[in-house]
């Protein structure tokens, strides 16, 4: 025997379909069925007359399982696909990828494009936002439904929405160029902070520049909160500096805090403010940050009831001869009347909660892979990645303390990736956890747990 070559053999069984290493993957199929989407799937998302064996409920579910399991392309379907006693935990067969693949083709419509690229070079514009086909809509509905569901089983009366665009490399013929150079699109999302819940989703060319229909995503994200809600909170970068964002913000009393301006006037003005009004915030090993007041210096600044909070950068190297360099300055919008160092450190928690979304979803979910070059089916796509995000909010909220925080590839290890016999006794189908795995209590107990909370 080679040195460092195990004492065993494989042998490939064909016949082995009473065994599953996927013996905690139904637990995510029983959260879609526990919080609804399943009934709100038939609901929302009609799929074309015909004879068909799967309908949109049991379609959705098999992407939630394959992403759920880690998978990031629709081929990766067929094991589970492939998975006898799996399927048989499951109740029935899962799609081909094929199917899978027919499915989101369903979500796109050419002529959505194509009006929007009319209505864009009419108006000089070289980037557009196609409108949603009704099937696309339907699963934003689904969306919005998981989002009640879970509120009614875990309420929550403070909601903070953190909203932000994200880059999605692609080499596709279809996929435009971003400001970083590359190619690619440009989704923006929007998380409910305090339930770590995505709310609402707008998928982008990457060419469409962050502040575009910002206010139609932001409205969507607050209409999918529950009425349990009633302090309601926003956080955003400069993208959502305008007008309109900000008016809306105000009417709608929600408090916020966004990226502003950093003009020349602006900077002019910081440093015109008195030494003894800045209030140092911060302490780092390259330099210091000190925040401070300062006037508003645009006419929509000084017509809304807001306040522009300046963020001094001063670093501690100097240069060769013994200059100091000259501090940067960064400012925030805000509403709040909280002081000037607590909402700056309010605000900079964002970069905690929406990036630390956008960094699973890409990484760990399926989001970082598109299945093809048509738009529909790709927003599809990123929404059902977000739905598999919140499906497993779930699974970590029912499942054992030490999981709470779990990443998916670590909820997948601890407790999806279970060793699983599946037999039948008495009539009823057995699937056998070993408990020296010290997850099949756990599995138990999770399952226990989704089914003990109040129906929706």
């Amino acid at each position: 025997m080679a040195k460092g070559r195990l004492s065993f053999e494989y042998e490939v069984d064909d016949k082995a379909d009473s065994v599953t290493a996927w013996g905690g993957l139904p637990l995510v199929a029983e959260v879609l069925a526990a919080l609804g989407v399943d009934d709100s799937v038939r609901r929302n998302v009609h799929l074309r007359k015909g004879h068909r064996e799967f309908d949109a409920a049991s379609l959705v579910k098999a992407a939630v399982l394959m992403m759920a399991a880690g998978g990031d392309c629709l081929d990766d379907i067929n094991i589970l696909r492939e998975d006898t006693a799996l399927c048989r935990l499951l109740g029935s067969r899962l799609p081909s990828a094929e199917t899978l693949r027919e499915f989101l083709y369903g979500f796109h419509e050419d002529v959505l494009v194509e009006i929007a690229q009319e209505e864009a070079k009419q108006a000089g514009l070289l980037s557009y936002i196609p409108e949603e086909s009704e099937r696309l809509r339907g699963l934003a509905v689904v969306m919005t439904d998981f989002i009640q569901a879970a509120a009614r089983r875990w309420p929550q009366e403070t909601a903070t929405i953190d909203i932000d665009a994200t880059l999605q490399e692609s080499h596709k013929r279809e996929a435009k160029t971003h400001y970083q150079g590359g190619r690619g699109y440009q989704p923006t999302v929007a998380t409910w902070v305090e339930a770590d819940l995505v709310v609402a989703d707008q998928f982008r060319d990457g060419n469409v520049p962050a502040h575009m229909d910002a206010l139609r995503v932001l409205k969507h994200a607050f209409a999918a909160l529950p009425s349990s809600v009633k302090h309601r909170l926003m956080r955003g970068d400069s993208a959502l500096c305008t007008s309109e964002v900000l008016g809306w913000l105000c009417s709608e009393k929600i408090e916020f805090a966004v990226g502003g301006e950093t003009s020349k006037a602006f900077r002019a003005s910081c440093a015109a403010v008195p030494a003894s009004d800045w209030v140092k915030v911060e302490d780092r090993t390259d330099s210091e940050l000190h925040v401070a007041d300062v006037p508003a210096l645009t006419g929509m600044m000084q017509q809304l009831p807001v306040r522009v909070i300046a963020v001094r950068v001063t670093p501690r190297q100097t240069t060769l001869f013994g200059e100091a360099d000259a501090p940067t300055y960064f400012s925030i919008v805000t509403n709040r009347t909280l002081p000037a160092e607590t909402v700056a450190r309010w605000y900079w928690q964002k970069g905690g909660t929406i990036e630390h979304v956008h960094a699973v979803v890409k990484n760990e979910l399926g989001g970082g892979t598109l299945p093809c070059g048509r738009f529909g089916a790709n927003a599809a796509w990123f929404r059902l990645v977000l739905l598999t995000y919140n499906v497993l909010r779930v699974v970590r909220h029912t499942g054992p303390d030490d999981l709470k925080n779990a990443r998916p590839k670590r909820l997948r290890l601890n407790l999806l990736a279970l060793p699983t016999v599946v037999a039948r006794h008495a009539r009823q189908l057995i699937a056998r956890v070993a408990n020296r795995l010290k997850r099949g209590a756990a599995l138990l107990a999770s399952r226990n747990a989704l089914w003990a909370l109040e129906p929706a």
